[in-house]
């Protein structure tokens, strides 16, 4: 949640009406319960674009117009992100506590957080106001298992092999 604020005030000087579609850590596993690098994924309306904002460390984040959104998309805000109340590191420990109940769960891990209807193909992900948190020893995901953590309510479930 902290890079949130720099990142949609990057992103809006290319794109007025752009919406968070969702936020996750970037570059794959973390090797750590909290990464420390965000991207955000965003889309403008009117410009049928997407757009990508990483921030790093707490640093400035850089920007990237990652091109037209395929298909007929719509994208209809649905969790603000402002408003949660539960961030990811939260979310991690949740879904780390609950899986670790029925065995081990691997150290690595890989957070993704919806915050927008989507149709037309253009994004994929979980429901808005839901995190997903992945664990796994590597990335080639053998051994991944996925929680679903609610932004509100911190309520987890275990998401089935898909």
């Amino acid at each position: 949640l902290a890079g949130w604020p720099t990142a949609v005030a990057a992103v809006t000087k290319l794109a007025k009406d752009a919406v968070l579609v969702s936020a996750g850590n970037s570059g794959g596993l973390a090797l750590a319960d909290v990464p420390d690098a965000w991207s955000y994924t965003f889309y403008s309306p009117s410009a049928k674009r997407v757009y990508a904002a990483v921030v790093e460390h707490g640093g400035s984040p850089s920007v990237r117009d990652l091109g037209d959104a395929p298909g007929l998309t719509a994208v209809e805000p649905a969790a603000d992100i402002r408003s949660i109340a539960i961030g990811a590191a939260d979310a991690v420990a949740a879904a780390r506590a609950f899986g670790e109940r029925s065995g081990t769960v691997p150290r690595n891990v890989f957070v993704v957080g919806s915050f927008a209807k989507t149709s037309g193909g253009a994004f994929r992900g979980g429901a808005p106001g839901v995190w997903r948190v992945t664990f796994a020893s590597g990335t080639d995901l053998a051994d991944a298992v996925a929680f679903d953590v609610d932004m509100m309510t911190a309520n987890v479930t275990a998401v089935k092999d898909e």
